[in-house]
């Protein structure tokens, strides 16, 4: 089990982790629709305005692909030995699947209270919510979590991406680096232009 959540790789890739990763997304984006939690960019989470339900599914497919393109390119250009694009695909669709924890633990929060909360006490708009400290507490609790999942994805993004391309060390750390930052940067451009085309009048 350790190594099943910490270094999934050793035991798993290619088109087994393909698939199962690729379900994991599936569901992820499915257990969003309910509480309009946005995936908007490979690390980004945020809950915003509603949305046809095919958008948040289409969220978890564009942030996986945009990673694992540009990882697939990182690796081409710093791997001194050959590798399949398919682990690499593989790898970066399972090493996201904490992000199906984000989404069905955020089934139990009351974000929109929360918003109205904050949007009333910090803003001065909007009648004041009937909200209690529990659910402030469950709110912060769950952010923090988010946090802690998100860092776990990117690690194990990594941890696939050192697999599937055989790097390490300095090399394979600033190469990833520079690959999700752009990754993140394509994401949101993606997002921009699919918003522009398909959901503003």
């Amino acid at each position: 089990m350790k190594k099943l959540l910490f270094h999934p790789f050793e035991i798993i890739a290619g088109r087994t982790a393909l698939i199962a990763g690729l379900l994991a997304i599936l569901l992820t984006g499915a257990l969003c629709i309910p509480g309009n939690l946005h995936l908007d960019g490979v690390v980004d989470v945020h809950y915003g305005a509603a949305a046809p339900a095919w958008f948040f599914i289409v969220q978890g497919f564009i942030n996986w692909l945009s990673l694992a393109v540009l990882l697939l390119v990182a690796g081409k250009i710093v791997s001194r030995t050959a590798f399949r694009a398919i682990d690499v695909f593989g790898t970066t669709a399972f090493a996201r699947w904490p992000f199906l924890i984000i989404a069905l633990t955020a089934l139990a929060v009351p974000a929109a209270e929360v918003q109205q909360y904050v949007e009333h006490t910090f803003m001065d708009q909007g009648p004041e919510p009937g909200i209690s400290a529990g659910h402030l507490v469950l709110f912060a609790v769950h952010l923090l979590l988010t946090i802690v999942l998100v860092v776990w994805a990117m690690v194990l993004s990594y941890r696939g991406y050192a697999v599937s391309c055989n790097v390490c060390g300095t090399r394979g750390i600033i190469s990833f680096l520079i690959a999700l930052f752009l990754a993140e940067v394509l994401s949101k451009f993606l997002f921009y232009l699919l918003k522009n085309q398909f959901l503003m009048p």
